[in-house]
């Protein structure tokens, strides 16, 4: 079933500047550096200021700014610590303080005279680390402003280091519409914890319609990052969760597919899909015959017998590998010793039923 989930309507805060003459680069980027020198307690409040200032500068003078040059322009700022020479071995990023940080911005615009501006703070040490915000700049009266802001670390709604903004189609209504990616401050390992929201400008506010956290692995995330659109659907590729067998977060198991459709109308939440079901369905049998649970809806008797017998006390066995040929699915458990079944399935009605299991010497990645 389709549960559709709309993010109520919550404005993070409201900011409406208008720079009647945008100051000098130079003038801001001076500011920029007195602040992040003083590390005072709000200094990360006013460097996300000088950051919006510093676009509605550039802005003023290139009126139809592509999204790269006003990224490049940005980036001006504040370059990389590293390249600065200036590093300061310290701890991670924290709402009230910085160590190694750097400067990340990124910008797109959703229609003419309209962008979205992220901005935020990463560590040298802890890339995992972030915190950021984002806001958007308008033009009004030939003049460009600061027409919204998430209200910078303070908001607790959108959580991290913004990664990528996507433009999306506009609403049946004709209000421009982009979705967020961002890093999350509890990643750790190869997991990759994130944050996806999908926003409708309504020209005087950022309108939430979908915010969620998602979690991710680097191997499925790729070069790209896990998140890709395709004109009508988002699609997450994501780390679920097992029931019986052990996780650890290397592996990219069990995997999942979190998709949005999204139409003119609406944006409606499809769920995840799992994409290995053959490798849910041991897990989901593993885990009735650890709970002394009914299994044959899922399984043969002879094999939950088999199973039974070869685990009396249960498991939750570590999965490093397995390989689907066919019909059978070869699994690899790693419960101190190593251990492999092929299992045999067969398919009816769309449901996926365990016929037969074998042991086997080898490994399943053997050939």
């Amino acid at each position: 079933m389709n549960v559709r989930t709309i993010a109520p309507v919550i404005l993070l805060g409201l900011l409406s500047v208008t720079f009647g003459c945008a100051r000098n680069a130079d003038e801001i980027r001076r500011d920029y550096q007195r602040a992040k020198a003083a590390r005072t307690a709000d200094w990360l409040e006013r460097a996300y200021d000088l950051a919006g200032e510093w676009a509605v500068a550039y802005l003023s003078d290139h009126t139809d700014a592509e999204d790269e040059a006003l990224t490049k322009w940005m980036a001006q700022l504040d370059p990389p610590s590293g390249d600065a020479g200036n590093s300061i071995r310290s701890a991670p990023v924290t709402e009230g303080g910085c160590g190694v940080c750097d400067l990340v911005t990124s910008a797109v615009r959703i229609s003419r005279g309209l962008y979205v501006v992220a901005a935020g703070f990463t560590n040298d040490d802890y890339p995992q680390y972030g915190v950021g915000t984002f806001f958007l700049i308008s033009r009004a009266g030939g003049k460009y402003q600061i027409a919204w802001t998430a209200a910078g670390s303070k908001d607790k709604r959108v959580d991290g280091l913004v990664e990528d903004i996507t433009k999306l189609p506009p609403s049946a209504k004709g209000h421009p519409r982009f979705y967020l990616q961002n890093s999350d401050l509890q990643g750790s390992g190869c997991w990759l914890q994130g944050q996806l929201s999908v926003w409708e400008w309504d020209g005087t506010r950022a309108i939430p319609l979908l915010i969620r956290h998602y979690t991710s692995n680097f191997d499925l995330s790729g070069g790209d990052g896990p998140i890709k659109f395709d004109g009508q659907f988002i699609r997450v590729r994501t780390k679920e969760s097992f029931k019986a067998f052990m996780d650890y977060s290397c592996s990219r198991d069990p995997e999942g597919e979190w998709t949005i459709r999204i139409t003119p109308e609406e944006v409606m939440d499809l769920g995840v899909r799992r994409v290995h079901p053959e490798l849910d369905l041991i897990d989901d049998l593993f885990d009735r015959i650890n709970r002394r649970r009914n299994a044959e809806q899922l399984a043969a008797p002879t094999v939950i017998s088999a199973l039974q017998k070869t685990y009396p006390n249960g498991l939750a066995p570590v999965v490093p590998d397995w390989k689907l040929q066919g019909a059978e699915l070869c699994v690899n458990l790693n419960m101190g010793e190593p251990v492999s079944h092929i299992f045999t399935l067969s398919r009816a009605g769309g449901t996926l039923f365990v016929t037969s299991v074998k042991d086997v010497s080898r490994a399943c990645n053997s050939e």
